[in-house]
């Protein structure tokens, strides 16, 4: 078994900087890619009906990045969510008020 030396770190830190700014031109063309409730389902690895009973797990609760049209989210805001710890989700979940909740469950967002 071969030890990487710095050079290969360096080749390594090279191709993924190109890769890199190959995505931010490629989204920089094609805009943003967008999530729906179905796509985070399978990222997650569970079902839609999961989703929607344990909201904490969309992103922003499920409140859409989109006022109008069915719910869906940019990709960095379920990067982002998705690096926040579950539970302290969960928990901020469990302590909102009902009110808040509700209007989060019926798409009340103004």
């Amino acid at each position: 078994m071969e030890i990487a030396s710095m050079e290969d770190f360096r080749r390594l830190e090279k191709k993924v900087s190109v890769t890199q700014n190959l995505l931010s031109d490629l989204i920089a063309i094609i805009g943003e890619p967008v999530l729906t409730i179905g796509d985070i389902a399978d990222r997650e690895g569970i079902s839609k009906s999961m989703l929607y009973k344990e909201p904490w797990r969309m992103p922003n609760y499920g409140q859409s990045d989109f006022v109008t049209g069915r719910r869906r989210w940019k990709l960095q805001s379920y990067r982002e969510w998705a690096e926040r710890d579950e539970e302290d989700r969960e928990r901020e979940w469990n302590m909102m008020s009902l009110e808040d909740r509700e209007k989060i469950v019926m798409g009340d967002f103004s």
